[in-house]
């Protein structure tokens, strides 16, 4: 007898023909896939809640962090902040005027424009900054690299780089001023000297304070400002220099000026008022050139009465108009290599025989110690006999 093709047979009992045998079957077939997605469905529920544990732990640490600088370290945050926005700059003081005994300006101070650097906005490496500039500009980079090297590469106090630009440069650079952070041009007023060739050792010059000059005077001095070197410009500096004002001023990344606001005016410098007469100075220096040329020579008018100087005069003279605006490295050099030398006042610091202006001090000593009286009469043949010759 053949077997029935829709029967179930298996090894054990042959012939299955039962329906409930058959459900267990399936059942059975069912049940045996089912533990395996089960706990593929726990597994990655663990891994979840793994995650979303560690993320919790993490945006808590983030806020206390955050809860911490905010409150605790806020306000020394914000003063940072604050003062890489916000800063303080000098307003530079007018310098005193310098006339005659009759009113007449001897030296006037003229608007002008400076081009300086703040060692703290200059990026790391500067140096290819400052020579792409001075390619614009027309300064000396060496130079340039040479004075900000001088200087802390920390310090807000701007640096004077190019004195007394022309207008068209200045303008020149604030077209491209984003292109070159730390630099800025600056209003800074120069000496402007009457008639120099004839008043120049008299006046003297002013010029950028040295690091000596800090050092001798550190109160009231900073990188840029200007000090008298020589002359009366250098003797009567406390009274000429005035007490520099100060303005808040908001910067932007690069230390670009946004917005300011003066915050204490400056106080300008004391006028000086000479026994110098200004015309005679220059009738003086006439005769001296129409009788010598401008060959070295010293001419100097007293009042007989007082002793006030009232003309004095060097030749030859020199024009301190070109220290006052940044004399360059050619022209200080002419000046000092010219065999005339004239930045010698001869005036007041040569020494030569005094000359018949010595017997007027011999006389007053014989005097005083009554060797000779007003009636002392002394002959002088105009021999001297020294040693029987």
């Amino acid at each position: 007898m053949s077997k029935d093709p829709f029967s179930i047979y298996n090894s054990s009992h042959g012939e299955k023909s039962s329906p409930s045998s058959l459900d267990w079957e399936e059942g059975a077939l069912f049940q045996a896939e089912e533990p395996d997605d089960y706990y593929e469905t726990q597994g990655d529920g663990g891994k979840v809640w793994y995650y979303i544990a560690a993320l919790v732990v993490v945006f808590a640490v983030l806020f206390i962090r955050l809860a911490y600088l905010q409150v605790n370290k806020g306000g020394y945050y914000r003063a940072i902040a604050d003062s890489n926005r916000l800063r303080t700059q000098d307003i530079t003081a007018p310098r005193g005027i310098i006339y005659d005994s009759s009113g007449q300006k001897l030296v006037d101070n003229i608007p002008a424009f400076e081009l300086a650097a703040t060692p703290a906005d200059l990026p790391a490496d500067y140096s290819q900054e400052v020579k792409d500039l001075s390619a614009v500009m027309g300064f000396d980079p060496n130079q340039a690299l040479q004075t900000l090297r001088s200087v802390s590469s920390k310090t807000y106090q701007q640096v004077s780089i190019m004195q007394n630009i022309p207008k068209d440069y200045a303008l020149l650079f604030e077209s491209k001023a984003q292109q070159y952070p730390g630099f800025a041009i600056v209003d800074d007023p120069i000496r402007q000297y009457v008639d120099p060739m004839i008043f120049s050792h008299l006046m003297g010059y002013t010029g950028k304070v040295s690091s000596q000059d800090l050092a001798d005077k550190p109160k009231g001095y900073d990188l840029n400002d200007s000090i008298g070197k020589t002359g009366l410009e250098y003797s009567y500096e406390k009274y000429l220099k005035g007490i520099d004002g100060q303005q808040a001023v908001e910067v932007d990344a690069h230390g670009n000026v946004q917005n300011s606001n003066s915050i204490v005016a400056p106080q300008p410098g004391d006028s000086l008022v000479l026994n110098i007469d200004a015309d005679l100075q220059r009738q003086l220096y006439k005769s001296l050139i129409a009788h010598n040329g401008n060959k070295k020579a010293a001419a100097v008018a007293l009042d007989p009465e007082t002793g006030q100087v009232l003309a004095l005069i060097s030749l030859p003279g020199y024009d301190d108009n070109l220290f006052s605006q940044g004399i360059s490295q050619a022209d200080y050099s002419k000046l000092s290599n010219d065999p005339a030398h004239p930045l010698f006042n001869r005036a007041i610091s040569g020494t030569y025989p005094p000359g018949s202006t010595i017997k007027p001090v011999i006389a007053s000593a014989g005097l005083q110690e009554g060797v000779i009286n007003t009636s002392t009469t002394v002959y002088d043949n105009g021999d001297l006999v020294y040693n029987g010759y």
